[in-house]
């Protein structure tokens, strides 16, 4: 177990955080966690205590986490992930950063379809989350696609990208 890995996957937002812990080649646990409210400082508190939980529950060594596009951020999105990298960075977890079109380059590679989604590269290659990703299909707003882009970050972070 000392030469473990124990990576997660963060894709963060100021309403909703997708995560994914992983370890030996599986998944620990998948998730979202929506965050209702304002923004404000109790809500980042709030967020960054589900993190430090993460953090210390799962044992995390590297973080992998989706970089902001400059076009679509806000400055609270902005602090956010400015804090979460610099609670990794006290904890001595290594991080590494995916933008967009490396978590794209993975998904569209493995899969044969004409416009392939990050939704259906996870419910082909983790059949047990095809239950999200029908719901995902059906949603206005994004929910579980924040999990499917944690998922990939951690995936490529395995595959030593």
């Amino acid at each position: 177990m000392a030469n473990t890995n124990t990576i997660l996957g963060i894709s963060p937002s100021t309403r909703v955080l997708g995560f994914a812990a992983y370890r030996d080649d599986e998944f620990l646990r998948c998730s979202a966690k929506y965050f209702k409210e304002k923004w404000s400082i109790s809500k980042l508190k709030q967020i960054l205590e589900t993190i430090e939980k993460m953090f210390e529950h799962y044992g995390v060594q590297t973080l992998a986490i989706k970089q902001i596009d400059p076009l679509k951020t806000s400055k609270e999105r902005e602090l956010l992930v400015k804090c979460i990298l610099k609670r990794a960075k006290k904890r001595g977890i290594k991080v590494k950063h995916y933008g967009h079109y490396e978590i794209g380059q993975l998904f569209r590679k493995n899969l044969e379809e004409k416009d392939p989604t990050i939704g259906m590269y996870i419910s082909k290659k983790y059949p047990e989350y095809k239950k999200e990703y029908l719901k995902e299909s059906n949603n206005r707003q994004p929910y579980y696609v924040k999990m499917f882009e944690a998922m990939v970050l951690a995936e490529l972070t395995s595959l030593g990208r």
